[in-house]
């Protein structure tokens, strides 16, 4: 039995599709696995690091101005509400064997069980979680395997007080990959590890045809539209994407922005707004767009699996110490896109009119999903 550490609760559609994916292949590869949800994780170990650390204190106060954020817009709190119970409908469906327990002392016994236990994707190894009993595998007993499978750090740097708790969680795992570049060289800086391994996102295990018979293809708008999937704190790029539409007579199909962390009004302009498709909704206005535009990870992972052009933009500045623009990096290199990346909304035009050549992408894709389930089933075949 393999236990997984995956983020799926919540309202955000990458989130829930790299945890589902990454139960699916391991099941398929042949391993029973059970996803691990533990509702106390702190002990008073952990509760001192955590106020200790400038950088959870500041993702605390983050977190906090975005819960007063949404619960102050009637339209936000509604849309996310309708999101959480979208969430709730695709974990039921989608995902399978999640063992609860009530304390992080009642899952380290339990744990014993494992023959090994996962930790994957997503940003599980941001430095905020570096003190966390779950997310370092710190309840994982002696003589079960920990592996981590292209955990994303999404940062191309670390704070220098935060790499003392990263040599010591990570000494112990009998396999390390990550899903960036930037995380490999942070880990083996850091760490003298000279074994980490870079493999791709959970979701790039599956492929084209197999998605669309996990969720079927369906057209959701009768027009040629663009469509947007956008978490940033600034309209503009929606601004840019309004005027290239209009100009071009398309229609803009925008999910309605509830991870932002300002109060200001976010101005939809003369958009469609989607307040909370599902996730299989969310796939598919991706599938049948003439032009995908986003600042999201995930989003610009399911338009390369199903070829649909696309623009990313950056999130925050590049100069932005605690930018996360890296993890986009670092996948479009990957596929040689990176002219795909608009970092100034009056770049928009330029960028969308350029049509992407996915005749290599096919290759590229299968050579990715055959890496990553070679490591999977190493990994967990192995004798230690």
């Amino acid at each position: 039995m393999i236990g997984l550490i995956l983020s799926y609760r919540g309202t955000n559609y990458g989130m829930m599709l790299q945890a589902f994916a990454t139960q699916h292949v391991l099941e398929k590869i042949g391993f029973q696995t059970e996803i691990i949800s533990c509702r106390n994780t702190d002990t008073v170990v952990t509760k001192a690091r955590k106020l200790l650390s400038p950088n959870n204190v500041k993702q605390s106060l983050r977190k906090r101005k975005r819960r007063i954020v949404v619960h102050s817009n009637k339209l936000i709190s509604n849309a996310y509400n309708m999101r959480v119970n979208e969430g709730r409908k695709f974990v039921e469906k989608y995902l399978n064997s999640i063992k609860s327990f009530s304390n992080i002392n009642e899952l380290k016994e339990y744990a014993k069980k494992y023959s090994a236990v996962i930790i994957g994707s997503d940003q599980q190894w941001a430095p905020a979680c570096f003190y966390s009993e779950i997310n370092t595998l710190a309840f994982v007993p002696d003589g079960v395997k920990k592996i981590s499978y292209a955990t994303s750090m999404g940062v191309s740097c670390i704070p220098s007080y935060t790499k003392k708790r990263l040599r010591e969680f990570t000494k112990d795992f009998y396999r390390i990959s990550v899903r960036e570049e930037t995380g490999k060289s942070i880990i083996e800086s850091v760490t003298g590890r000279d074994d980490v391994k870079v493999n791709p996102d959970p979701t790039f295990l599956i492929s084209t045809q197999e998605w669309e018979e996990i969720i079927p293809a369906q057209r959701l708008c009768d027009k040629e539209y663009i469509f947007c999937y956008l978490l940033g704190d600034s309209d503009a790029p929606l601004r840019a994407i309004e005027k290239y539409a209009k100009e071009r007579n398309l229609e803009v199909i925008v999910v309605r922005n509830i991870e932002a962390y300002t109060s200001a009004p976010y101005n939809y302009g003369s958009t469609t707004v989607v307040e909370a498709p599902s996730v299989e909704e969310f796939v598919n206005y991706i599938r049948y767009a003439r032009l995908v535009c986003t600042d999201s990870f995930h989003a610009t992972v399911f338009s390369l699996i199903n070829k649909s052009d696309f623009v990313t933009f950056y999130r925050t500045l590049s100069s932005d110490k605690n930018s996360r623009n890296s993890r986009i990096n670092d996948l479009l290199e990957k596929f040689n896109l990176r002219n795909r990346i608009c970092e100034k909304s009056e770049d928009f035009n330029l960028k969308a009119d350029i049509k992407i050549d996915f005749a290599d992408i096919d290759v590229k894709l299968e050579e990715m999903k055959k890496k990553g389930i070679h490591f999977l089933q190493e990994a967990l075949n192995d004798e230690r």
